[in-house]
């Protein structure tokens, strides 16, 4: 699992809805890798910027702001869903024919979060722009943070048909 939001040196995706070329250079490494030791890879396709204590608010967080980004709650708004569409057009443009992805999972973990209106209009559009590669849901901890309560409760999300539902 290769995932974009523990520091700023493994983000693929820049404050403008762009990717960002260090990033991306870094995860095409991993992946060459991955293919010359034949295993494959679960990829994280969303960094978003964050206050927890482990990743704090990685740089460029001005230009985030800029862009339009006011916290957690602004990560599903119309003006954020077209820089992070724009963002996954070029990034998967990259990745399409990879052999060393087995599939891609949206936030990381808890996409329930976000709600099935959001989820399933991000998992369309990487399908869109991907379609040899499925895409996972992610649910952070047990079942008991499931989505209602209850492991059933992901029937909505698009994502568990795609590729299934994991637990982190």
């Amino acid at each position: 699992r290769l995932t974009p939001n523990v520091s700023s040196v493994e983000s693929y995706l820049d404050a403008g809805g762009h990717v960002s070329m260090h990033g991306l250079e870094s995860l095409l490494m991993v992946l060459g890798e991955c293919r010359r030791l034949g295993m494959v890879a679960l990829i994280n396709l969303f960094h978003y910027p964050y206050g927890s204590a482990g990743t704090g608010r990685m740089p460029p967080w001005r230009q985030y702001l800029d862009a339009g980004y006011k916290g957690d709650a602004s990560f599903t708004t119309p003006e954020i869903g077209v820089m992070l569409k724009q963002y996954l057009s070029e990034l998967l443009g990259y990745l399409r024919d990879d052999t060393a992805i087995v599939a891609y999972s949206l936030t990381g973990e808890n996409d329930q979060v976000y709600g099935p209106e959001w989820i399933n209009a991000m998992h369309r559009h990487v399908m869109a722009c991907d379609p040899n590669h499925r895409v996972t849901q992610e649910q952070g901890g047990g079942a008991q943070h499931c989505s209602g309560g209850t492991p059933w409760g992901y029937e909505a999300f698009e994502p568990t048909e795609s590729a299934g539902l994991g637990y982190r």
